[in-house]
C-alpha cells in the first residue's frame, strides 16, 4: 500500500473527471489517498463518486481568504499558527522571483501552511502550478517524491506569458507526466528534461460511459448536437453558434444544440443566440453530474467539439465511448483522443465547415452509426480506466524502488 498526496487546485471540480477518475481508481487498488485543495468550488452538481468514495473527508483546504488584502492582514497569524516544520516552506513560498503570482499572491504560503508531504510517500501535484507548491516542499527538505502532471491549460499559460514559470516543478519532479505527444513536446519546449516525462494516459469508465439502448437513428424530425465545455474562448462555442445559424438554413431538421458546461462567456454567447436568431436552437445546459452527461449523450446524434486550442479533450473519449460520431477541431492534441474512423477533424475557427460536416452527418444516418461503433471500440483498445490506472500504480512503485535502491 503507498500513501499518495493529491496537490491540485479546485476540489471537487466536474470538468476534471480525470483528477476523479485517479483518484477513485488508486483507492480501488487498497492505496491510502488524501487530496489538497486550493479551493472548494461552488458547483451545485457533483460527481457521484465524490459521495460514493466519502473523498470531502479525504479533502484538506488551504482556507485560502479571497481577498488579498485579508491574506497580507491574516497571514502573521497563519504562520504563528503553523508547526514550526511548516515555517521553512512557508518562507521559502514568498520569493517572488522562483515563484512568481503563487508568491505575491501568498496563495503558496497558505498552501505550504496547511500541508505536510513527509506524510506521504507519493505527492502527486495536477497542473504545473501546483507542481511548484510541490517543489517548495522538496527544496526545504521534506521526505516525498514529487510527480507533477501537466495537461493543457497550464502549458498554455507558460507558452503565453513565462516559459520559465515551471522551472521549480521541472526540477525538484520525480517525473513529470502529461496527457498527449503534442503536450510533451510543449514541455520540452518550456525546458522539461525530455528523459522525465512520460505520458499518462486520461481514460475512462467506459462501464459508466456506456448507453442502456442503441441510439435511434431513424428519428427523422430532429437532430440533437452536444457540445461539453467550459465557456471560455479557447473552447470556441461562438464559432460552433454561428454554424447552427447555417445549419438550420439548410435543413428541414429541428437542430438543438446543447452546451454542457458553465464560465464567464455565458452572456456574450447567449446574446450571439439572440442576434443571430437561434436562440430556441441551442440550449445552455450549464454545469452537470456525470450521469447527467452520460443520459445528455445518449440521447445526442452527435458530438461537436470546436475548440481553438485543446490540450487533450477527455469529452472525446466520453463521446465515442456512447457511440456519438465526432466533429473536432484539428488542433492540439485532439487528434490523438480520436479515430479516423469515428470523427471528422476540421481546422479551428471555421463555422462553415463546422456546418457543412454536420449537414453531411445529419443526411447520413448510417454513417453516423459507423462512426460511433467504431469510437467506442477505439476507446476500449486503447483507453480503459483500469489500464491507465494500473500503469499510473506502476509509475508510482518504480519511483519508491528508485528511491530505495
Amino acid at each position: 500500500m503507498m500513501k499518495i498526496a493529491f496537490v491540485v487546485g479546485n476540489f471537487p471540480k466536474n470538468s476534471e473527471t480525470f483528477v476523479l477518475n485517479q483518484i477513485t481508481g488508486l483507492l480501488n487498488r487498497g492505496h491510502e489517498v488524501d487530496i489538497f485543495a486550493r479551493y472548494k468550488p461552488s458547483e451545485e452538481r457533483i460527481h457521484e463518486e465524490v459521495s460514493e468514495y466519502g473523498l470531502k473527508q479525504r479533502t484538506t483546504y488551504s482556507n485560502i481568504p479571497d481577498n488579498i488584502l485579508l491574506r497580507l492582514l491574516f497571514s502573521p497569524v497563519q504562520a504563528l499558527r503553523a508547526p514550526a516544520s511548516r515555517l521553512r516552506p512557508m518562507f521559502e513560498s514568498l520569493k517572488v522571483h522562483t515563484y512568481g503570482r503563487d508568491a505575491l499572491s501568498l496563495q503558496a504560503f497558505y498552501m505550504t501552511s496547511s500541508f505536510n508531504p513527509s506524510n506521504y510517500e507519493i505527492t502527486y501535484a495536477h497542473f504545473g502550478p501546483n507542481g511548484n507548491i510541490g517543489s517548495i516542499f522538496i527544496r526545504s527538505g521534506f521526505n516525498t517524491n514529487l510527480v507533477t502532471m501537466f495537461h493543457g491549460n497550464d502549458i498554455r499559460m507558460a507558452l503565453n506569458r513565462n516559459k520559465q514559470m515551471y522551472e521549480p516543478a521541472f526540477k525538484e519532479s520525480n517525473l513529470l507526466l502529461t496527457n498527449s505527444e503534442f503536450n510533451r513536446k510543449n514541455l520540452i519546449q518550456l525546458g522539461a528534461d525530455p528523459d522525465k516525462i512520460d505520458i499518462q494516459p486520461i481514460a475512462i469508465d467506459t462501464d459508466r460511459f456506456h448507453c442502456p439502448s442503441e441510439r435511434d437513428q431513424t428519428n427523422t424530425g430532429k437532430i440533437k448536437i452536444t457540445t461539453i465545455g467550459r465557456l471560455v474562448e479557447e473552447k470556441g462555442h461562438e464559432f460552433a453558434i454561428n454554424a447552427v445559424s447555417r445549419i438550420n438554413s439548410r435543413t428541414n431538421k429541428n437542430i438543438e444544440y446543447h452546451i454542457v458546461g458553465s464560465g464567464p462567456l455565458k452572456a456574450d454567447l447567449q446574446r450571439q443566440t439572440r442576434r443571430l436568431n437561434v436562440e430556441k436552437s441551442v440550449v445552455f445546459c450549464g454545469q452537470r453530474s456525470r450521469s447527467e452527461v452520460i443520459r445528455k449523450l445518449c440521447h445526442s446524434d452527435i458530438f461537436l467539439l470546436p475548440s481553438i486550442d485543446e490540450g487533450f479533450g477527455t469529452v472525446l473519449l466520453e463521446a465515442q465511448s456512447t457511440k456519438i460520431p465526432i466533429v473536432a477541431s484539428r488542433t492540439g492534441g485532439i487528434p490523438e483522443a480520436v479515430s479516423t474512423d469515428s470523427s471528422v477533424l476540421i481546422e479551428p475557427q471555421n463555422s462553415r465547415v463546422i456546418a457543412d460536416e454536420i449537414v453531411e452527418l445529419i443526411q447520413n444516418p448510417s454513417r453516423r452509426k459507423a462512426m460511433g461503433e467504431a469510437g467506442r471500440k477505439f476507446v476500449i483498445n486503447n483507453y480503459t480506466i483500469d489500464v491507465a490506472n494500473d500503469l499510473l500504480q506502476s509509475r508510482f512503485k518504480r519511483i519508491l524502488h528508485e528511491d530505495t535502491s
